[in-house]
């Protein structure tokens, strides 16, 4: 049951996300975040940040590093805690484990955000092929998960 008094317990306000519980006994934890230059994992990321006890080390993964842009909404402080791991997604398992080599905790949170969106023929719209869709993301997933293995990882959560 959740307390009805705001008095029991605290939240916090982070850019578009409201009334974040906060828990100050767990800090020191890693994120990784698959597809961290796009809309919601560059917001995730920034959430993340925003409690620096909690989350200690954050791991951007993407193709691209986060542009100058991104890199500048954040203090030096939450840059510091920041490290991007280059990454194509569709390359395969292999590939993407060895882009996991740097990381040394063997026990992360994922937040997984990786997109893409499939080619669509002449006059069809972005949306109308939702098989090609499922599949070209779904395999997206499917490669990180078997990489997390090969990589011998194994997270506490997967979002």
């Amino acid at each position: 049951m959740i307390p009805q008094n705001n008095d029991s317990f605290t939240v916090r306000h982070s850019g578009a996300y409201r009334n974040l519980p906060t828990f100050p006994a767990v800090a020191g934890l890693t994120a990784i975040v698959p597809g961290a230059t796009g809309i919601s994992g560059w917001n995730t990321i920034r959430s993340l940040l925003d409690s620096p006890t909690r989350w200690s080390k954050v791991y951007a993964m993407s193709r691209s590093p986060p542009s100058d842009h991104l890199m500048n909404l954040l203090s030096s402080e939450q840059q510091s805690r920041i490290h991007h791991l280059p990454v194509d997604f569709s390359t395969g398992p292999e590939e993407i484990a060895k882009s996991m080599a740097l990381i040394r905790e063997t026990d992360p949170y994922v937040f997984f955000y990786a997109y893409m969106q499939p080619k669509t023929e002449e006059n069809e719209a972005v949306w109308s092929n939702v098989e090609k869709l499922a599949e070209a993301n779904g395999g997206l997933l499917s490669s990180f998960l078997q990489a997390l293995e090969i990589a011998d990882m194994a997270p506490k959560r997967v979002l």
